[in-house]
């Protein structure tokens, strides 16, 4: 079961997470370039919508549009050029030829200072080229400028290593400059940056123009010349103060198609990486899922074979906490509730047991009682019959002494049934006095010498003694029966051991050597009418009712006894708490 479930688990764990990953790279593979191309192309013409818009309202002079044009190429990753028109006819791609572009001739030039403070100013390139060829700036690519500085860092030079440079006129509010400047990019709108270090880089292109519009904007996607790599080609064209401006932007599409080929160089192994990274998951997860599902499982099975002492932990925080700790409860309350109806059960049985054993009682006491009366009034009506024949004196009287004994016996066996009636229905009085039960043996004792002769029998009265509490007529009457059964069931030339022993508890013990009795006969001496002799022998004496009446008294008195098979015989134990 924990097997199958795991696998399962773990192959649609897996399987979904390869699925996913195969979707990611399939739909990146196929859309990601288009979309990268469509982002960058509506990007840089909102870009240029943008520029346009301050370029129009602002009306920057040179430098500043010079400025602002190179910080537009740095933003988009393009190159900018503005040509103006002196015509008014419409500027389409096919007259750019015909166009006089803005920054012909001119680079922007930036420089830091010792206090590493950027600088930016406007050459054209044959002032660049004689500072270019100056030999202090060959030895150290320094340069002394002099002339005005704007708020934005913009130099208006005047003078650059001694060469006079003739720059456009300053805005308002600029400050005389002049200090020795360290040069780090040339740049020139017309072809990009200028990077100084081990030469310089011009980047020029080929176009093949196929049209196309955003708004307003033109543009084109084409390829350079002896290449592969995508370019976009921007124009829009708008009248400003009574002449045509063309913007002119171009912008590489090399990045994207460079990603795209690393990217598919890249899968495989990003692939390889996922099945690594899915095999994990899926074998952590399915386990951690799995497992408490599978415990749950073994838990109900064992529950469905009534075996509740598995439980299952709750320190989960989820539905399946919630279900183990519904589970657990549901375990403890048929636990709870089987081991109730299985108590109910026993005793039901011990009731049912108890009320066969009570019928079989029943029916042998009133079998018993039928015997034990039916047996004297059979001899009393008998001897009744022979007083009315018989005429001789002798035999009438010898009559009479029968049928009185037999009245006399009826009436001991009736007296003993009301005594065990009143017992057993607790309406029987009790009252506690102090006894000495050593003293009281001794005297019991004594009225059985006759007895103890005639059978060659002896008592040893041993151990230690103690004052009891208890009803004395009550407790006379179960020592004088114990004594009685002793000495009448006792084999001859043998000694009846009276033992007394002081623990937590007193305990008064009763042994004689007899015949062996079994198991059986051990458990029902204590029944009503029950004799060893079941023959109802009259030569034996007693009726069964004695050992039934002790037990009650001593029960009555909240005393405890019990019978016990010996090696040679029997002993009753009474068990009596101490007096406090």
């Amino acid at each position: 079961m924990k097997r199958s479930l795991t696998i399962k688990m773990f192959v649609l764990i897996f399987t979904s997470i390869i699925a996913l990953f195969s979707c990611i790279a399939v739909f990146q593979y196929i859309y990601y370039q288009n979309f990268y191309e469509n982002s960058k192309i509506n990007e840089t013409a909102r870009n240029l919508e943008n520029y346009v818009s301050d370029y129009t309202e602002n009306n920057w002079n040179l430098e500043e549009q010079l400025i602002q044009a190179k910080n537009f190429n740095l933003e988009n990753s393009a190159v900018l050029e503005v040509m103006r028109f002196s015509s008014d006819n419409l500027v389409t791609a096919s007259s750019v030829t015909e166009a006089i572009p803005l920054f012909d001739n001119k680079v922007i030039v930036s420089a830091i200072d010792s206090d590493n403070v950027y600088f930016d100013f406007l050459l054209d390139e044959e002032d660049l080229d004689k500072i270019i060829s100056d030999s202090t700036y060959a030895d150290n690519i320094s340069i002394s400028v002099t002339g005005t500085v704007d708020s934005s860092q913009t130099i208006y030079p005047t003078i650059i290593n001694a060469i006079e440079i003739d720059s456009s006129m300053p805005p308002e509010n600029t400050d005389l400059y002049s200090d020795t400047l360290s040069m780090v990019e040339i740049y020139s709108p017309a072809s990009q940056s200028f990077v100084v270090s081990n030469g310089f880089t011009e980047l020029t292109t080929s176009q093949v123009y196929e049209d196309g519009n955003i708004g307003d904007i033109e543009y084109t996607v084409t390829t350079m010349s002896n290449t592969s790599i995508k370019q976009v080609n921007f124009y829009y064209s708008k009248h400003i103060n009574d002449e045509e401006h063309l913007f002119f932007a171009t912008v590489s599409l090399q990045s994207v198609e460079e990603s795209m080929d690393i990217y598919q160089k890249f899968l495989p192994l990003l692939f390889v990486s996922t099945v690594l990274i899915a095999l994990i998951i899926s074998l952590i997860y399915s386990k951690q899922v799995s497992k408490p599902i599978v415990e749950i499982t073994q838990v109900a099975n064992n529950m469905s074979h009534l075996d509740f002492n598995q439980s299952l932990p709750e320190d989960r925080k989820d539905e399946l906490g919630v279900l183990s700790k519904s589970i657990n409860t549901l375990s403890s309350s048929l636990n709870k509730s089987l081991d109730e109806l299985t108590d109910a059960n026993k005793k039901l049985k011990e009731d049912y047991e108890n009320e066969l054993k009570q019928e079989t009682v029943r029916k042998d006491f009133v079998a018993n009682v039928s015997h034990e009366i039916k047996t004297p009034l059979g001899i009393i009506k008998s001897y009744a019959e022979g007083v009315k024949d018989v005429v001789k004196k002798e035999k009438q009287d010898y009559y009479i002494d029968v049928i009185i004994d037999e009245i006399d016996r009826m009436d001991y066996i009736l007296n003993d049934l009301l005594e065990l009636s009143k017992l057993d229905s607790g309406h029987a009085a009790y009252t506690l006095t102090s006894m000495d039960v050593k003293e009281t043996l001794n005297q019991l004792i004594k009225h059985y010498d006759h007895m103890l002769d005639e059978n060659k029998l002896i008592i040893d009265i041993i151990g230690e003694f103690e004052i009891i509490q208890a009803d004395y007529d009550k407790m006379y009457r179960v020592f004088n029966n114990l004594i009685s059964n002793a000495i009448k069931y006792a084999n001859p030339d043998s000694t009846i051991v009276i033992e007394g022993t002081l623990s937590d508890q007193f305990t008064l013990s009763f042994s004689n050597e007899c015949q062996p009795l079994t198991e059986e006969q051990n458990e029902s001496i204590w029944h009503r009418f029950y004799k060893v002799d079941e023959s109802h022998n009259r030569d034996t004496e007693g009726n069964g009712l004695g050992l039934s009446i002790v037990k009650s008294i001593i029960e009555g008195h909240q005393f405890h006894i019990e019978s016990r098979l010996t090696d040679t015989g029997i002993s009753i134990i009474i068990e009596i708490p101490h007096t406090t």
